[in-house]
């Protein structure tokens, strides 16, 4: 049986993704990602922004408006045996949530390409910003964990 899809993320790529972003705010360099539901629906965007020493992202409803942001650890945060933590704010800069990864053991982050997220939100934030900030968790999984793999192959 097919299932009608509830949900598309896409995104477009930059030449230097993941940490610093130092390029982020030129048009030519900057990730972003556009979700639609249903698809062909946008109801938000996720894009890239200049951070000194991590990543930052906007996220924004179908109107261009910033609704959320959230920036990463520092690069040199990065590595280490724990869980990564990007605090999801408001533009004012009230935290309300998080996106995380967690920390997998040494075997599974040496020897597999699996990842464990966590995203928080308050229950009653609108549902089309909960699905932009679950591409948001997408976007800052391949910018900041699947990159680097692919690039040491």
């Amino acid at each position: 049986m097919d299932f009608p899809a509830l949900f598309r993320k896409s995104s477009t790529f930059s030449l230097f993704p993941g940490c610093c972003g130092l390029l982020a705010n030129l048009g030519c360099c900057a990730t972003e990602c556009t979700v639609e539901s249903p698809p062909g629906n946008v109801i938000g965007t996720v894009e890239q922004k200049w951070a000194f020493c991590a990543s930052a992202l906007r996220i924004k409803d179908e109107n261009g408006k910033e609704i959320l942001r959230t920036e990463g650890p520092c690069c040199c945060m990065m590595c280490g045996c724990q869980d990564k933590e990007f605090p999801v704010v408001t533009p004012t800069g009230k935290e309300i949530g998080s996106i995380t990864k967690k920390w997998g053991g040494c075997l599974r982050e040496a020897y597999t390409d699996a990842d464990i997220f966590s995203v928080t939100f308050p229950m009653d934030l609108d549902v089309r910003a909960k699905a932009v900030l679950l591409g948001a968790t997408f976007l800052v999984d391949f910018m900041e964990f699947e990159q680097k793999a692919k690039n040491s192959s």
